[in-house]
C-alpha cells in the first residue's frame, strides 16, 4: 500500500505490515453491515476464530480502517450514531483483512506514544452498524502493548469488515 498525499509510508513497506497512517480528517463513508452471516470470530458471533486467509498484499488493495483510540475506556456506542460527529480522535489505517493485532499496535504507538510506555494494555473493540439504525460495539481482542494472548489474531478473525471501526481503549500501567 502506497501513502498519498500527507499520508506516512509505514515502516513495514509493501507487503508487509499493516499499512498506511493519516492523522488527518476527510472521509466520511458508512459502516458496512451483513446481517445473518455469524462465521469467524468478531462482533456478530461467539463462534471461536477461524485461521486466517493469507492476503496477497501485493495485488491486493488495502481498505481504510477508521480507529478511535482514547485513554482510559472506550467510547460510548451513541458516539457513533452521527457520521459528521464522530469522536474526535480519530487515526486512519490503511490495511489488510489478514492485519493482526499486534500490528494495528504498533502502528498505533507511532502516532500515539502512550501505547509505547511499558505495562500498557490496549482492549479493542469493533464498532458495526447493527442493521436498526444504532451502533453496537463488542471486545474483540486485549493486548499489553504489542503483545499479549490476542496480538496474532487477525482482523479477519474477529470478523471486522471494512466499513466497521475499530475503537481502542489505552490502560496506561498504573
Amino acid at each position: 500500500g502506497g501513502g498519498g498525499e500527507g499520508r506516512g509510508r509505514d515502516r513495514f513497506g509493501p507487503g508487509g505490515g499493516s499499512g498506511n497512517v493519516d492523522r488527518r480528517g476527510g472521509f466520511r463513508g458508512g459502516a458496512n453491515f451483513r446481517g445473518g452471516d455469524n462465521f469467524g470470530a468478531g462482533p456478530r458471533s461467539n463462534v471461536p476464530p477461524k485461521p486466517t486467509v493469507p492476503v496477497d498484499r501485493e495485488k491486493v488493495c488495502p481498505f481504510l480502517l477508521r480507529m478511535f483510540p482514547q485513554l482510559g475506556g472506550h467510547h460510548r456506542d451513541d458516539e457513533y450514531i452521527a457520521m459528521d460527529k464522530l469522536p474526535a480522535d480519530e487515526v486512519f489505517i490503511h490495511t489488510w483483512t489478514d492485519a493482526t493485532f499486534h500490528e494495528i499496535a504498533t502502528l498505533l504507538r507511532e502516532v500515539n506514544k502512550t501505547v509505547d510506555a511499558p505495562g500498557t494494555e490496549l482492549a479493542f473493540n469493533v464498532v458495526y452498524a447493527d442493521g436498526q439504525g444504532t451502533f453496537r460495539s463488542r471486545q474483540v481482542a486485549r493486548t499489553r502493548g504489542t503483545r499479549g494472548p490476542d496480538s496474532n489474531l487477525s482482523l479477519q478473525q474477529v470478523n471486522l469488515r471494512p466499513g466497521d471501526f475499530l475503537d481502542v481503549a489505552i490502560y496506561p500501567r498504573k
